[in-house]
């Protein structure tokens, strides 16, 4: 008999390692399971959806507390300026002194950040893979190839395109959520009340400040996609490989989630300040009633009322407190999003 040299012994494993995938898939093909149909009708990206609702619920559950101080640090209830992180009037005090109302205005985002970010990730995972493959001449619903050689272009692309189709209707919600945050004593049917009077101006006070939400989603969206990606990368290639541990994907969420909330403040606190003004509109006659007389600002508006009052400094009002939470939040969104995909990937299709 031939002895087999180890060249040859090494091309017959990757010979059966090969027909052993081909045995696989043959058999895969011939047994559908509701995932794998559910996964084609959605064009490859349900793993993307269960992961987005996944990390939405689980950002939301750490973000929320946060969020209520960042809202009533950049839109004070009295006269009174904030200046410091904690320095504020006796009201905003007295909300703090209530750990409960930290979660004043969760149910919206809880009924909603499910779906939404589903939604979000969905699109975004389903517009990356397209154009990966349409210039990378692919098209493979299974291969994961595209997480890890796409460019940061099209990354930052898909998500902000993303991000705009859908600022259409979480402008809404975030107009709820943040009126609550700051009168946590208004239940949500008597807010949902005002805002969605039958009245000539209603759809306008639903979208009160939408510019400034759009260019916080679409800016914050592919800053906050992209320098994550471009982190990761960088992490890879300083390990040697492109897996990363859970600890890395940690750090790079954190510094990305800290730099797209620097690049977005600014335009953060415009949007939360002309929904507190509409908010002081109800307080002061128990309505939302906006006239013609009195038309809600806008934007340019309202950049430039809070410049009078505060200068450059009005528009960082809880800055601090906003790097404080974008770190910990990110480092729990994006990895576990991260590892949610590649779990549903491998254990359910």
């Amino acid at each position: 008999m031939q002895d087999i040299n180890p060249g040859q012994d090494a091309a017959i494993n990757r010979r059966l390692t090969l027909i052993r995938r081909d045995a696989r898939t043959s058999s895969t093909r011939k047994e559908t399971t509701p995932a794998a149909a559910l996964n084609f009708i959605f064009g490859g990206s349900l793993p993307s959806i269960l992961a987005g609702y996944t990390s939405g619920i689980c950002g939301l559950l750490v973000g929320h507390p946060f969020d209520s101080l960042k809202v009533l640090l950049q839109a004070p209830l009295s006269n009174k300026v904030t200046t410091g992180l904690f320095s504020t009037s006796n009201k905003t005090v007295s909300i703090f002194q209530k750990f409960r109302s930290l979660y004043a205005g969760i149910l919206p985002p809880m009924l909603t950040v499910g779906m939404i970010q589903s939604v979000n990730f969905f699109c975004y995972d389903a517009l990356r893979r397209t154009m990966y493959n349409h210039f990378n001449e692919e098209n493979s619903i299974g291969s994961l190839d595209y997480l890890y050689h796409d460019t940061i272009g099209n990354v930052m692309l898909s998500s902000a395109i993303t991000a705009s189709f859908l600022s259409i209707f979480t402008s809404p919600f975030q107009l709820l959520k943040t009126q609550q945050q700051l009168y946590p004593s208004w239940s949500l049917r008597y807010i949902f009340q005002q805002n969605f009077k039958k009245q000539a101006a209603s759809t306008k006070m639903l979208y009160v400040g939408y510019p400034s939400h759009l260019c916080c989603e679409v800016i914050g969206r592919a800053t906050y996609l992209g320098s994550y990606e471009y982190i990761k990368r960088w992490f890879a290639r300083r390990r040697g490989g492109r897996d990363l541990s859970l600890p890395d994907r940690m750090v790079c969420a954190s510094a990305a989630g800290i730099f797209s909330w620097s690049v977005i403040y600014p335009m953060d606190v415009v949007r939360t300040n002309m929904y507190a003004l509409q908010a002081r509109k109800m307080t002061s006659s128990g309505s939302s009633n906006i006239s013609n007389k009195e038309p809600s600002p806008s934007t340019r508006h309202m950049i430039q009322e809070m410049y009078k009052s505060g200068g450059i400094r009005a528009f960082f009002r809880g800055f601090t407190l906003t790097i404080l939470r974008a770190g910990p939040v990110a480092a729990v969104v994006l990895p576990v999003y991260d590892i949610s995909l590649l779990w549903f990937h491998e254990h359910i299709l």
